[in-house]
């Protein structure tokens, strides 16, 4: 739990002070003070962590963190759910960025038929988030910037996928939200597309988007908005490829084919294909 928590925060912010409420004997937080210490180097060269205590009494933020655990634990806590009590988890999922299960479950989310819609399949949600976790997971203890980024936007899709599908596509603007938050240096749309959700597809994370914004699928018709946003961007472009070469081969007389080169060798195979041409 403690490399958990304390790994969360370093990837997160470069920057850390970490204050904890003084009051009473609390073995996790000594064991988490130990753990800190050990592990506080900083990130980089300007790094900086620190740790501290007070008196929940004079800290207004230790009292708010201490309303919003013990309000989430009627959630979490078996102990302490209750089928009468409000749905706190959506009362304050605009203020959560993400929500991290440990041990990792998906099961929550599977069998759980509340909250979700109508056409979900559990296939094909099991698949992407399989996808996600893996990325995640292979991914955790890397430090390069853009793939940090990579990854905190895939947790929030993820967490939004389980917590919150009802709410369907998240905007661009609310995902470079996260990104900001966290310090991240603000990006434009087009490199938001192509260093953060581009390399997450390539790596095989299953994105779905739409005018709206993005999300991880949990059904047929999500998957099929991906394809169809495919079909409408990539055939356009492909075809005008094809023109273009075609025109430049024929005004040659076949002299001149740009697709020659080593470098375009796939889309030189691909359109021989269409043509027919073994």
């Amino acid at each position: 739990m403690n490399e958990r928590i304390h790994y969360d925060l370093r990837r997160a912010f470069s920057s850390l002070t970490v204050v904890a409420d003084s009051m009473g004997s609390n073995e996790f937080m000594d064991s988490f003070v130990k753990y800190f210490d050990s592990h506080s180097e900083p990130i980089n060269l300007f790094g900086e962590s620190d740790l501290m205590f007070e008196d929940s009494k004079d800290d207004v933020l230790i009292q708010v963190a201490d309303f919003i655990s013990g309000t989430l634990a009627y959630v979490y806590d078996l102990h302490k759910q209750d089928k009468t009590a409000p749905d706190y988890l959506k009362i304050l999922s605009s203020k959560i960025s993400y929500v991290r299960i440990y041990p990792k479950t998906f099961e929550e989310f599977i069998h759980d038929p509340l909250g979700m819609p109508h056409e979900y399949d559990e296939t094909i949600a099991q698949l992407c988030h399989k996808q996600a976790a893996l990325f995640l997971d292979k991914h955790k203890n890397d430090d390069d910037v853009e793939i940090k980024s990579q990854c905190i936007v895939l947790e929030y899709l993820l967490f939004r996928m389980m917590n919150n599908n009802y709410r369907g596509y998240i905007p661009t603007k609310e995902l470079k939200s996260q990104l900001e938050y966290i310090g991240m240096k603000h990006i434009s749309n087009s490199t938001f597309r192509l260093k953060i959700i581009c390399k997450l597809r390539d790596a095989g994370v299953i994105i779905s988007s739409s005018p709206k914004g993005y999300k991880i699928p949990s059904n047929e018709s999500e998957i099929y908005d991906f394809i169809n946003h495919g079909n409408q961007v990539v055939l356009p472009m492909l075809w005008r490829l094809k023109k273009c070469r075609d025109l430049v081969k024929l005004a040659t007389n076949g002299k001149v084919d740009l697709l020659e080169h080593d470098e375009y060798k796939d889309l030189k195979n691909f359109f021989d294909f269409q043509d027919g041409i073994k």
